[in-house]
C-alpha cells in the first residue's frame, strides 16, 4: 500500500532514462554508502543572491539542463524559453556554471554510486533512493543520502509559498523533523485514460468513480477489434490490481494482506500467503483472462510508462494506465495523450477522458493516491552552505518558483494556449494557480477532465507507514522475489498456488539474513499505532473489505504477533 505517484517535471534537453518509476518499484532498498568529497566545488563566499559562490552544478536534464544552444533554441520556443530564464538566474548567481551530466538520475543504483563515488548530478528526485517507496525513501534520507535543507526552507520560508493543499504533503516528507529536499512534483495518482469518443461510438458505458478490475476487463475486451487492443498496461499495474484488493504486492508493502509483524525476528515482518490464496487466485484470474483469453492488453516485464503512452497516442489502444503528467506533456512529446486527439482532429475532452484506478472487489483502495515527489540535492554540497544555497535556489526557482513562471509566460505569449501553461495540475506552488495570466486550468483542460483530477485528489489517504515506523538505517530487503514471482503469476499460466508458495520461501528466507535498526519496543509500539489506524480507515472507507478480510486479520493474526 505504500506506492506513490511520481509527477516528473521532464527533462528539457535529455531524454527520461529508460527505466521508469515503475520499473524501479521492485528494485533493492539502497545500502549505506560513505560519502567521498564533493566533486567540482570550488572556495566559495557568501550565501545572497548578488555574492559570486564559484561552483559547478551537474545535472542531467532535471529540473533543468545546461544551457541550450542557439540552434537548439531555434524554433523551440520551449527551449528557447527556458533558456532566457537560465539566463536570468545565472545572472543572480555570478559564479555558478552548469553542465550536464549523463549520469542516469532515473536509477537507484546509479544515483548511490554516483554519490558514493563524489560524482553525483547536483539535482535528482529524491524518491529514488528508495525507488519511489515511501519508508525506503525515508530511510535512505535517514543514512544522508540527501542535503539536509531545513534551514533553508525556514530560511526562505519556502512553506508559506505552497497551495494549502499541497503544504501537509510536502510536510509529510520530513524525516525526524527535517526537510531532505523542495517540492519535486505533485499528482493526482495513476489512474486510466480512455478513448471517449470510441466508448460513444460503440454505445458503450464510461468508468465511474468506484469501479473494479471486472468491470476494467469488460470494457477491455468490448473495445478490443482487429486493429486496436483494448488497453496497454505496464507490468507494475499487474501489482496495482493486487494492491487495490488489499493484497500485499512487495517485501515492504506494510499493511497488506498476507504480510506480517514478526517482532520476535530481527527482520520483524514475515510472509504467510497460504490463508491468502483465494483472493491472489481470483485477481490473477482476472488478469490472466485479459492476457490469454480476451488477448485485450499489451502488457509485458518491460513494459513501461512511455511504451504505453507511445501506443495511446498513436491510437494502438483504446485505454492506458498512467498518471495525470501524460495530458499535461506538450504535443510535441510523442508521449503526451494530446496526440491523439490532434490525430483525430477533435477537442481533447471529446476525445480523451481519465479516471483514478479500478478498486478492490470488496471496496478496498490505495494502490495508487495522490503524492508528491522531492527534489533532493547531491549531499556532498552539505560541506559548502553557500553552494548549497544556490543549488537549493535553483531547485525552487525552476520547479515552483518565478523562473517557471516566467517560461510560462513567455510561451503563452507565442502559443496563446493555455494547455501550455498549466502543465502541473494540481499546483505546488501560489504561483502556479495562475502563472500570472488570465485563464484556469479547467480552461485549458476541460472541466470533466479536472473534475476527474480532483476526485482522484480527494481520495482517502491510507496511514503511510513511513509517519509510524522510524527511518531503517540498515538495508532492506529487495525485490528480486517478487520479480520473478511477477513473470509468472501475470505473464505465464504456471500454477498460482506453487508461484506464491515458492515466493513466500525465497522472500522469507532473506528476511532471516537481514537485521533491523529499529529496537524490538519502539517496532511494536509503532505497528501497534499503524494497524490500528488502518483498521479504523478500513472500517470506515471499505467496510465490506473490513469486515469480510482486514478486521478478522487484524483480530487474529496481527494484534496476537504484537502482544495484544
Amino acid at each position: 500500500m505504500d506506492d506513490e505517484t511520481r509527477t516528473l517535471l521532464e527533462p528539457l534537453l535529455a531524454s527520461e532514462g529508460t527505466l521508469t518509476r515503475r520499473q524501479l518499484l521492485r528494485a533493492a532498498a539502497a545500502g549505506s554508502v560513505a560519502l567521498a568529497g564533493g566533486a567540482l566545488l570550488a572556495a566559495c563566499g557568501g550565501s545572497s543572491s548578488n555574492t559570486v559562490v564559484n561552483v559547478t552544478f551537474l545535472t542531467n536534464g532535471w529540473p533543468g539542463d545546461a544551457m541550450p544552444t542557439a540552434d537548439q533554441q531555434k524554433g523551440n520556443i520551449t527551449l528557447k524559453a527556458y533558456a532566457d530564464a537560465l539566463a536570468d538566474w545565472l545572472k543572480k548567481n555570478p559564479g555558478v556554471k552548469i553542465k550536464h551530466t549523463d549520469t542516469n538520475i532515473w536509477s537507484q543504483s546509479a544515483v548511490t554510486q554516483a554519490i558514493a563515488a563524489g560524482t553525483a548530478p547536483t539535482w535528482f528526485e529524491g524518491n529514488i533512493l528508495g525507488s519511489f517507496i515511501n519508508n525506503v525513501v525515508r530511510s535512505a534520507f535517514a543514512r544522508g543520502l540527501a542535503a539536509d535543507v531545513t534551514d533553508l526552507v525556514v530560511s526562505t520560508r519556502l512553506e508559506s509559498q505552497l497551495t494549502d493543499i499541497y503544504l501537509p504533503v510536502y510536510r509529510s516528507w520530513k524525516v525526524n523533523g527535517r526537510y531532505y529536499g523542495t517540492p519535486g512534483g505533485y499528482g493526482a495518482g495513476d489512474g486510466m485514460y480512455f478513448r471517449r469518443d470510441l466508448i460513444q461510438q460503440n454505445g458503450l458505458v464510461e468508468p465511474t468513480p468506484g469501479w473494479t478490475w471486472s468491470d476494467f476487463r469488460k470494457l477491455a475486451k468490448a473495445l478490443t477489434s482487429a486493429n486496436m487492443k483494448g488497453a496497454a498496461l505496464q507490468f507494475y499495474v499487474f501489482d496495482q490490481s493486487l494492491q487495490a484488493n488489499g493484497l500485499n504486492s512487495g517485501a515492504t508493502g506494510y499493511g497488506g494482506l498476507g504480510l506480517e509483524p514478526t517482532p520476535s525476528n530481527a527482520w520483524p515482518w514475515r510472509y504467510n500467503l497460504t490463508p491468502w490464496l483465494s483472493q491472489y487466485e481470483q485477481v490473477i484470474e482476472n488478469w490472466r483472462g485479459m492476457y490469454f483469453t480476451d488477448k485485450s492488453i499489451t502488457s509485458s516485464l518491460s513494459t513501461g510508462d512511455s511504451d504505453v503512452a507511445q501506443a495511446f497516442a498513436r491510437g494502438d489502444v483504446a485505454m492506458m494506465a498512467n498518471n495525470t503528467g501524460f495530458f499535461t506533456r506538450p504535443v510535441t512529446d510523442p508521449t503526451s495523450a494530446i496526440n491523439i486527439a490532434v490525430k483525430v482532429g477533435k477537442p481533447f475532452e471529446e476525445v480523451v477522458g481519465w479516471i483514478s484506478h479500478p478498486i478492490g472487489y470488496l471496496g478496498s483502495f490505495g494502490a495508487t493516491q495522490a503524492g508528491s515527489a522531492i527534489g533532493s540535492i547531491d549531499p556532498h554540497l552539505q560541506r559548502n552552505k553557500p553552494a548549497l544555497a544556490k543549488a537549493f535556489d535553483f531547485l525552487v526557482q525552476f520547479i515552483i518558483g518565478e523562473e517557471l513562471v516566467k517560461q510560462r509566460q513567455e510561451i503563452y505569449k507565442v502559443t496563446h494556449d493555455l494547455k501550455d501553461v498549466f502543465l502541473e495540475v494540481p499546483p505546488m506552488s501560489k504561483l502556479q494557480i495562475n502563472y500570472g495570466i488570465n485563464g484556469t486550468a479547467e480552461q485549458a483542460w476541460g472541466k470533466l477532465t479536472m473534475q476527474a483530477v480532483n476526485a482522484a485528489a480527494a481520495i482517502p489517504q491510507l496511514p503511510d507507514p513511513g509517519l509510524y515506523f522510524p527511518a531503517e538505517q540498515n538495508p532492506g530487503p529487495t525485490g528480486d522475489a517478487w520479480n520473478d514471482a511477477n513473470s509468472g503469476l501475470a505473464y505465464t499460466q504456471d500454477s498460482i498456488p506453487a508461484v506464491l508458495m515458492k515466493l513466500q520461501n525465497v522472500q522469507n528466507a532473506q528476511f532471516a539474513s537481514l537485521s533491523s535498526s529499529v529496537s524490538k519496543d519502539t517496532f511494536i509500539a509503532s505497528a501497534k499505532k499503524f494497524f490500528a489506524d488502518l483498521d479504523a480507515f478500513w472500517a470506515r472507507y471499505a467496510p465490506l473489505y473490513s469486515a469480510e478480510l482486514f478486521h478478522p486479520w487484524y483480530v487474529q493474526k496481527v494484534l496476537p504477533a504484537l502482544g495484544g
